[in-house]
């Protein structure tokens, strides 16, 4: 049993150490893979902005305010993705830095 705790162990560092510092911080801020997450919020919050003009122009408020609601949490949120993805991009993958 003991065995199988350290292997997982040794797996887990193994496999943090395969990634450079920018995909680490990329990753820890929410970014993952393919760092296109901003990009997907970032639309998503137009999708609202624009459900929620066409909401208002058909007289159907409360719906109109939901939809807002939600198009200015997306849009904080990729604005602070946007902003963690600038910051990782800064990460140099030749000199390490102190996390």
């Amino acid at each position: 049993m003991k065995k199988k705790g350290y292997l997982i162990l040794f797996l887990s560092i193994f496999i943090n150490n395969c990634y450079s510092e920018q995909e680490q911080c990329l990753r820890k801020n929410g970014l993952g893979n393919f760092q296109d997450n901003d990009d997907t919020i970032c639309s998503l919050s137009l999708v609202f902005y624009e459900t929620e003009r066409f909401q208002r122009n058909r007289d159907l408020t409360e719906r109109a305010d939901s939809s807002k609601s939600i198009a200015d949490i997306s849009l904080i949120e990729c604005l602070r993705l946007k902003y963690e993805k600038n910051q990782c991009n800064k990460k140099s993958d030749i000199i390490p830095a102190i996390w």
